[in-house]
């Protein structure tokens, strides 16, 4: 029964002197207090409190070392684009040089045909001589430049009577004008008129006067080219 007693009395001061006992403080691998929760017991300053083992190359970010602050991503390069060269501008056109027109000329061609040659007696019939004559006047006509009037003028000597004479002018004048016209020369330009023995040019009382009288009178109304 002593014996008993003494291990219940021992029992009981053990209980006590463990519950008077301050608790042990926890250890952690880094080195720095821990509580009993696994957190660290920080000081009045906020700061951990270490053990007496403490080395500073146990500090890690789980004892309570500050993260290492991020490292600030790089700047991404600013590309600039740069422009191709500008293409060189086109040559200006040549200048496109017009020639001056070349200086004209009024012209007033005066062209007398022999009635006697284009005509058989008493005919307005072109002879073969008469119609080559009357393709000379065309070849004539191709140097100008422009032509305005073609008037074609019949006339007889004073042998006959003066109607007879009027009348065979005029199918004269109507002869060459349509001879004209069948070698390509604008009808528009033409005029044919008789003038019988109304504007005789020699004396009607030779024959050599007479033979003058008898005619045909081409007047061309137009312009050349100047010749330099």
């Amino acid at each position: 029964m002593k014996i008993k007693s003494t291990l219940a009395t021992f029992s009981v001061a053990a209980a006590v002197a463990m519950a008077l006992a301050p608790a042990a403080p926890a250890y952690s691998s880094c080195s720095n207090v821990i509580d009993s929760a696994g957190k660290n017991v920080r000081d009045s300053s906020k700061s951990c409190v270490k053990t007496s083992t403490w080395h500073k190359a146990d500090w890690t970010e789980a004892c309570g070392k500050p993260a290492a602050p991020k490292p600030k991503p790089k700047p991404k390069p600013i590309v600039t684009e740069v422009a191709p060269p500008a293409a060189a501008p086109p040559p200006p056109p040549e200048p496109v040089v017009v020639p001056e027109p070349a200086p004209v000329e009024p012209v007033v061609q005066h062209m007398t045909l022999d009635g006697e040659a284009l005509f058989a007696t008493n005919s307005a019939s072109l002879t073969s001589t008469g119609k080559a004559a009357v393709d000379n006047v065309v070849e004539q006509l191709r140097g100008f430049d422009k032509v305005r009037t073609i008037t074609i003028t019949g006339h007889t000597d004073s042998r006959g009577s003066a109607a007879y004479n009027q009348k065979l002018s005029e199918r004269r004048a109507n002869a060459v004008r349509d001879y004209l016209i069948s070698q390509g020369v604008n009808p528009a330009l033409l005029s044919a008129v008789g003038m019988g023995e109304e504007a005789p040019v020699a004396d009607n009382n030779t024959e050599e006067g007479r033979q003058q009288n008898r005619r045909v009178d081409i007047d061309v109304d137009g312009s050349k080219l100047v010749t330099q």
